[in-house]
């Protein structure tokens, strides 16, 4: 009986150690938004053409304690083209206007490539002047057109070769969320 008892504790304590020799460690990321932020100003600004001649410029990343989106505004600038005013010689001068966009999504992680991604952006608002409603709305479904091919195809952080090392073999995300001006980022398996 009591060799039976001591058979059992040791398989337990086997189990135990086998249990928690399987247990691969989670690794966080601590970034904070000043490390966001500047490398997300080394991609901008951003140009389009059509419906309008405009730039994406100036982001901001937004970071809201206890969440586990993050948001991001860039400033919009441009130039509706001038047309022609009806019995005037030459065309009517550029009209200069201004405007923002402002998104927030998920963060994904990408193992193959170690980059961080805001991901499904959600537009929030969009606000440009002195422009045509009709305009309007095609500016903004072109900027968002714009904005989510850029996010799709670039990180919001991309971990270092050191950072890449650390999370080896970690390819899941496990935990996003943001505390005291830091986005914390949980990779496990």
């Amino acid at each position: 009986m009591v060799l039976h008892r001591v058979v059992q504790w040791v398989l337990l304590g086997l189990g135990f150690l086998a249990f928690e020799g399987c247990a691969k460690p989670m690794f966080t990321l601590r970034l904070s938004q000043e490390t966001l932020q500047s490398q997300l100003e080394k991609n901008f600004p951003l140009s389009m053409e059509e419906p309008a001649s405009a730039q994406l410029k100036d982001p901001v990343l937004i970071l809201t304690a206890d969440s586990d989106r993050i948001g991001l505004r860039v400033s919009i600038e441009g130039e509706l083209p001038g047309k022609p005013l009806p019995g005037l010689p030459g065309p009517k001068p550029n009209k200069r206007f201004e405007g923002t966009i402002e998104v927030s999504g998920f963060i994904r992680y990408d193992a193959k490539q170690g980059g961080i991604h805001l991901d499904s952006p959600a537009v929030d608002a969009f606000s440009v002047g002195q422009m045509p409603e009709a305009l309007a709305k095609a500016m903004g479904n072109g900027v968002e057109k714009l904005l989510m091919v850029y996010l799709k195809q670039n990180p919001v952080h991309q971990l270092s070769n050191d950072q890449r090392l650390q999370a080896a073999g970690k390819t899941i995300l496990k935990d996003v969320r943001v505390n005291d001006r830091h986005l914390l980022v949980s990779l496990g398996l």
